[in-house]
């Protein structure tokens, strides 16, 4: 640090001691004012810097996904994806996805007439990010579980690739002290190494004029700078220069018109960011073609109960496996099933319900969804303490105005989950793995 920034280093390292800014972004889709006191975000319309960081497990409006959580920096995505075309239908691959800040971004950009594949390959964070994603109320995804080169099975497949790459770490000090202590100079080069690895398996999939957005935590020039002048060498791509001019806190890298952030500078992470397009058509001849087993079937005819819950229309179709229902763009079918073959899907689409006999069980990411239907129920909440009762699944008061049958619980206007009410009680449906247990 003190070769790369001299002098000014001793500001780093200071900052290191500093107590980090939280920041959110706001769903562009649910109406919601936060009741903490916020400003507004430079780079990003719907990111706000909070004065204070309050315990979000305990804000019914994060769980509803009306917010996420998300480094200021981290958003700087935005500036990389204004010098890209999103007005047409596009395939976008966010590569290492998990939690999902950048996947929920990339939504929240892209048109709902793109297609955003989130892959995780760690099952625990990858049930996270299924999570996260459903909470956002998209229907326009597929989640994987893949390793990097089996997307050389779908070689020129997508017009935008995000990787968001492993690295040392250095651009968290500030917000998380065991990183410090963790930190090691052999983990840069086992990064590095890993680094090059994922970009190498990972070009062959981007079409010929696509863009690679690539972007780190850390401050290592190994692991930023250098990756994306190897990138260039190769003659498969070129920088598209982002511009620092009016950021604040912002500066150019090593590079010109690479983006790096500095704990001392900004409020907000340690980060990087580099923006490249393919400009030369590379194939790898080592994609693997070998089919997998995909059992997702098209529903030829639509039950009437599954319209009494969710509202759609032709641009999307209902795909149906044993008991469970989902609902997913009517273009993207072909892709659907053509990365269902050769890639591991742990989710995509909407998930409507359950299927038992004729009856519709109505499963969670339906509610946080605009497919939910007008005309269900609705079960209000407004009491603060009583939201996060049904968070933490505990039985809520019954009340006249409802209907025996299911309901949707909401909090300022903001959809929680599923109720059904019969004669004697409310039973909560809020899924037990989400469950709030503070």
């Amino acid at each position: 640090m003190k070769d790369i920034l001299g002098w000014e280093s001793e500001k780093l390292f200071e900052s290191f001691q500093s107590e980090e800014t939280s920041s959110i972004r706001l769903h562009p889709n649910k109406e919601f004012s936060p009741d903490f006191t916020s400003t507004d975000i430079t780079w990003e319309s719907k990111g706000r810097y909070l004065q204070e960081r309050p315990i979000f497990a305990l804000d019914p409006a994060w769980h509803a996904g009306a917010y996420y959580v998300q480094e200021s920096s981290s958003m700087l995505v935005t500036q990389a994806l204004e010098k890209i075309n999103l007005s047409t239908p596009i395939r976008v691959l966010d590569l290492c996805a998990a939690p999902g800040g950048k996947s929920t971004h990339l939504l929240s950009l892209i048109s709902e007439d793109s297609l955003l594949i989130s892959n995780e390959i760690i099952p625990k964070r990858n049930q996270i990010l299924v999570e996260n994603l459903e909470k956002w109320g998209s229907n326009n995804i597929i989640i994987t579980k893949a390793e990097t080169y089996q997307f050389g099975n779908l070689e020129s497949f997508f017009d935008i690739i995000l990787v968001d790459a492993p690295c040392s770490g250095e651009g968290l000090f500030r917000k998380d002290k065991k990183a410090i202590d963790e930190w090691k100079e052999d983990n840069v080069q086992m990064c590095t190494d890993r680094q090059e690895d994922i970009l190498r398996n990972i070009a062959p999939a981007l079409k010929k004029e696509g863009y690679l957005i690539y972007s780190t935590c850390t401050y290592e020039v190994k692991e930023n700078e250098e990756q994306i002048q190897k990138l260039i060498d190769t003659g498969e791509f070129e920088l598209i220069p982002l511009d620092s001019t009016e950021l604040p806190g912002v500066e150019d890298g090593k590079i010109k018109g690479t983006l790096r952030c500095w704990t001392h500078q900004v409020k907000g992470s340690g980060f990087f960011i580099a923006l490249l397009k393919k400009v030369k058509e590379h194939t790898s001849g080592e994609a693997l073609v070998k089919e997998r087993h995909w059992n997702w079937q098209v529903i030829k005819k639509t039950e009437k109960i599954i319209n009494e819950f969710a509202n759609f229309d032709e641009k999307n179709i209902l795909f149906q496996s044993g008991e469970f229902i989902r609902l997913f763009p009517k273009n993207y079918q072909f892709d659907l099933n053509l990365i269902g073959k050769r890639i591991p899907v742990t989710h995509f689409g909407i998930n409507i319900g359950q299927l038992k006999k004729n009856i519709l069980i109505p499963a969670q990411g339906l509610v946080h969804s605009k497919f939910l239907h007008n005309d269900i129920q609705k079960y209000e909440i407004r009491d603060r303490e009583m939201a996060l009762d049904y968070l933490r699944r505990k039985d809520i008061p019954t009340v006249n105005y409802l209907s025996n049958g299911w309901a949707v619980a909401q909090y300022k206007n903001l959809h929680l989950g599923w109720i059904k009410k019969n004669s004697q009680r409310i039973n909560n449906y809020y899924p037990i793995s989400w469950m709030l247990k503070l």
